[in-house]
């Protein structure tokens, strides 16, 4: 199994224990849930919402079908506010664009990023420049649980997401 599938199916089975194994007496006491719904310990995790929930890449995939990491240390988001409207994390640089939503259909404006030059890190400014252009391919999107998955107009995934922060991003 390649390094992106193993890091994806571990994303997928900590948010299975977080939300399955996890949970505090709707009261918030100690005691008794006798007729109560348990409320989960973790509920800035929205399994299955594009919408309203901050997404963390995993993985790019090329047209060839092979995947690559994100850069160690580095973080891209992405964030749907509901009223078309992107936000988010290239990695070195913040981006704004809007975007149209219908069912699984998903179509993403030209991005506008701040100006920032990050040398610090090796190839940064070079994976930030992929996932801008990746950004704007996108056609559709599905979510698989707690995962992500930007697909292009060749019905080929481009961008693979978690909604769960990576540890080893800073």
């Amino acid at each position: 199994m390649n390094q992106a599938a193993t890091i994806i199916v571990c994303a997928a089975l900590i948010a299975l224990l977080v939300t399955c194994g996890c949970s505090i007496p709707s009261d918030g006491v100690s005691g008794s849930t006798e007729g109560k719904s348990p409320v989960p310990a973790s509920p800035h995790i929205h399994e299955g919402t594009l919408e309203g929930t901050t997404w963390y890449l995993v993985a790019f995939h090329t047209a060839s079908g092979r995947s690559s990491e994100v850069i160690p240390g580095s973080e891209i988001t992405i964030f749907l506010d509901g009223n078309g409207r992107i936000t988010g994390n290239a990695g070195c640089n913040r981006y704004t664009a809007s975007y149209t939503l219908s069912s699984d259909l998903l179509s993403i404006g030209s991005p506008d990023i701040t100006q920032n030059y990050c040398a610090s890190t090796p190839g940064i400014m070079v994976q930030e420049s992929v996932f801008l252009s990746d950004l704007q391919r996108v056609t559709r999107s599905t979510i698989d649980e707690n995962i992500l998955t930007m697909i292009g107009r060749n019905g080929a995934p481009l961008l693979t997401y978690s909604n769960i922060k990576s540890p080893s991003a800073q």
